[in-house]
């Protein structure tokens, strides 16, 4: 009897602990399965944090066609990764993914249409049509930019001087300004057609801006042959990297009155721009 119990009892625990082992199997299988998981995601976080790093280094567009092959995914996973390679471009390098604005085209708008098209530009970007563009842009403190901490080449130095000026231009005439304008400036700069010994030539200068996409240039309509003239405005990537609230305190750092006059200038320079005598308030 008692050898009869004894085996019963036995059997109990057999029975009793066969499942237990199936369902201690499965959790560290799934386990297994989550670590994978997890490291796969981290691998594809890294891939484009170093792609991103690699575009901006060359100055090239991040395009997000690029990164879906570049990944091989799709939906949900496309962006956890996305999102997740953002928080380390960001926490880890100072850098923001940004996507580039939409441009509308204002060649066929009178001046008053561009003035409402450009102050409806500012107001609503980032709310436009996706174009599947990015950048980086520093993400750092003004403090932390500065000439002792982010060392820059001369020629750096130079052209950002000459970008900016250009830009600044560009602001000052509602947003566009033709050729023969913008060539007698930089006349004046000592930036040339045929160059210098300081400065490569101005068409060269130029076209470097454009492919950065920091400007754009237009054909004029109704310009033809000898009388030819373009129309050069700010690019995509100069609008997220220099808003027009930075460009216009880069314009007035050159002012060395007081802080209320450089403020009242500021809104000479909205006002000239074609902006409401608000916003520069």
């Amino acid at each position: 009897m008692s050898t009869q119990k004894g085996k019963r009892n036995r059997m109990d625990l057999d029975d009793s602990y066969e499942p237990e082992a199936e369902s201690s199997q499965r959790v560290k299988t799934m386990s297994s399965s989550t670590d994978w998981e997890n490291e796969e995601t981290q691998r594809k976080v890294k891939d484009v944090v170093r792609y991103c790093l690699s575009c901006e280094y060359k100055r090239k567009t991040i395009k997000r066609e690029d990164l879906q092959k570049h990944l091989n995914a799709k939906g949900y996973m496309y962006n956890l990764v996305i999102d997740k390679a953002k928080t380390k471009l960001r926490n880890v390098f100072g850098f923001d993914l940004v996507e580039l604005p939409s441009i509308r085209d204002k060649q066929n708008q009178s001046k008053t249409q561009q003035q409402k098209t450009q102050t409806t530009d500012t107001q609503t970007q980032g709310r436009g049509p996706s174009t599947g563009a990015y950048v980086l842009v520093s993400s750092l403190k003004e403090v932390y930019s500065t000439a002792d901490i982010i060392t820059r080449t001369p020629e750096e130095y130079q052209y950002t001087g000459i970008l900016y000026t250009i830009l600044g231009l560009i602001f000052l005439n509602a947003n566009e300004i033709s050729s023969p304008e913008l060539y007698a400036h930089l006349d004046r700069m000592k930036i040339r057609k045929h160059g210098s010994d300081q400065l490569e030539d101005r068409d060269k200068i130029l076209d470097y801006f454009i492919k950065l996409n920091y400007l754009r240039k237009t054909k004029k309509p109704d310009t033809e042959g000898e009388d030819l003239e373009f129309i050069f405005t700010a690019g995509a990537r100069a609008k997220v990297e220099l808003p027009t609230a930075s460009l216009v305190h880069f314009m007035c750092s050159f002012y060395n009155g007081s802080e209320e006059e450089k403020q009242a200038l500021a809104r000479k320079m909205y006002l000239q721009a074609g902006f409401s005598d608000s916003v520069g308030r």
